[in-house]
């Protein structure tokens, strides 16, 4: 059995804490992302959800990037010595093919 799926006027509907709850996990299992992208909706698309999350963590103080990292190496990228999350991929690029793969919501 599959997840609904939600449009972006359903994401747009969302409280806070579900919104945390359904998306904490998309952007290596680091809520705190999905908590500060919340402001920024409602997104129009899910090119604009990845990217308030994506500035959520360009935003956040060096020590959560560095404790974000840390914790997942493949962040990192190349220069770390570690493969970034698939061939030719960035980080970044990665992310949002995981979060635009997501089960839960809709193109």
């Amino acid at each position: 059995m599959t997840s609904p799926q939600l449009t972006p006027a359903e994401l747009a509907a969302l409280e806070r804490g579900r919104f945390v709850a359904l998306l904490g996990g998309v952007f290596e299992d680091a809520p705190w992302l999905a908590e500060q992208a919340f402001d920024a909706g409602p997104f129009r698309d899910v090119a604009a959800l990845h990217g308030a999350m994506v500035e959520a963590m360009r935003r956040a103080p060096r020590a959560r990037q560095l404790a974000l990292i840390r914790a997942h190496p493949s962040l990192a990228g190349r220069s770390s010595g570690v493969s970034p999350s698939g061939p030719g991929r960035s980080p970044p690029q990665a992310m949002r093919t995981r979060l635009v793969t997501w089960p839960l919501l809709s193109q």
